[in-house]
């Protein structure tokens, strides 16, 4: 497998022979984000391209590069997290505080989705939306 970096995307790439003209060519079957790698599936791969085991191997395959890629970066070095976790929260919350903030309410509810398994590791009190307005309305009933 071969790996292009191309603007800020990284394209997976795979040789396969081409018997009618005799060479080896190359396909592109996944591609992610340098900035934000999605670890892949073999669903998650080009679909008309190779069988389910061998798509099962690229995925694995690519898991290592993004892998990889992490640890060259330091985001694998536990020391390094604190410090971008914090960069990353600060970036966030002065979007926010932009009128209108920038993100589309697909992003709001993935940034609420990635965030609640840390809270709670980190002994955070996290609700679930649909229930803390449910608990509201409960307790504004109460009041009343």
């Amino acid at each position: 497998m071969q790996f292009r970096e191309v603007g800020h995307r990284v394209q997976c790439y795979v040789a396969w022979y081409d018997s009618a003209s005799r060479r080896t060519r190359q396909r592109m079957i996944y591609s992610f984000s340098k900035a934000a790698p999605k670890k892949p599936s073999s669903g998650d791969l080009r679909p008309d391209f190779g069988t389910l085991e061998q798509r099962r191997k690229w995925a694995g395959t690519i898991c290592m590069e993004i892998f990889t890629r992490a640890v060259r970066q330091g985001a694998a070095d536990p020391a390094s997290l604190p410090s971008k976790l914090n960069d990353i929260a600060m970036t966030v919350v002065m979007q926010f505080q932009t009128a209108p903030p920038p993100f589309t309410p697909q992003q709001v509810e993935h940034m609420r989705t990635s965030i609640r398994p840390l809270a709670q590791l980190l002994g955070i009190r996290v609700y679930n939306s649909e229930a803390k307005d449910s608990q509201h309305a409960e307790d504004r009933n109460r009041t009343e």
